[in-house]
């Protein structure tokens, strides 16, 4: 019986922290048109929400285009009333616009 190699999964990227970002070339880019989409990806609870809330704030205090807004993409994160365990954090997000976060009732298609 031959034994079947396994590829261990690699470690996840570290994305910089907000403050590493070289933000003017990023307000540059997004003031451009170059990029009007920012993708922050990663598990459950890995810290995507403030990631993206700081980012947010520091795009939205030098850029004169309108306020960036976050779109979640939490696949329990759209039903109402299901907070525990979902990650809405909808405390950290202050100022900074959000969407499809409480818009569906559980159980609805």
């Amino acid at each position: 019986m031959s034994k079947k190699s396994f590829t261990p999964v690699p470690p996840m990227a570290q994305l910089p922290e907000p403050e590493e970002i070289d933000i003017d070339a990023l307000v540059g880019s997004y003031e451009s048109g170059e990029i009007d989409l920012i993708c922050i990806l990663g598990p459950t609870a890995s810290g995507k929400t403030r990631y993206a809330v700081e980012l947010a704030r520091r795009i939205n205090e030098i850029s004169r285009l309108p306020s960036v807004e976050i779109i979640s993409a939490g696949s329990r994160q759209v039903y109402r009333g299901m907070d525990i365990g979902t990650g809405k954090d909808l405390d950290e997000y202050g100022e900074v616009p959000y969407h499809l976060i409480d818009i569906a009732d559980a159980g609805s298609k």
